[in-house]
């Protein structure tokens, strides 16, 4: 298990201090720079998340609005990943959020970096 407040190792942070106005480009040029072909972006209003990905879309990248979700973190109250075994295939990611009755449920794939996704919530989930 990852101790709290550790980024994982497959996840490199890094900062880019940027004014408000700048975001979306420096976001867009970072993707094409380090030619990246998945990019999990978190933005505050699911306004937000269309807006970032209709300039993406604009600048060449394919940014498909039907596989996201706009949660902001202060909203999530539970999440768990449930795989058949350490190499599996297959994963079930469940994000409970407050005055939902029924969690998100994400079916994840081989190579999707489920466990780094789980290891991302539990490092910035309210506590």
């Amino acid at each position: 298990m990852t101790p709290r407040n550790s980024t994982v190792q497959r996840i490199t942070q890094v900062m880019h201090p940027v004014g408000r106005e700048k975001k979306k480009q420096l976001l867009a040029h970072v993707i094409q720079e380090h030619d990246w072909s998945q990019v999990l972006v978190f933005t505050r209003t699911k306004f937000g998340a269309n807006h970032v990905a209709d300039y993406l879309n604009k600048q060449g990248i394919t940014a498909k609005k039907t596989e996201y979700r706009s949660v902001p973190y202060r909203a999530i109250t539970m999440f768990s990943l449930e795989t058949a075994g350490h190499f599996d295939l297959e994963a079930e990611l469940r994000i409970w959020l407050s005055g939902q009755p029924a969690p998100i449920e994400l079916h994840l794939g081989r190579g999707s970096g489920a466990q780094h996704i789980v290891a991302l919530l539990a490092q910035h989930a309210p506590k």
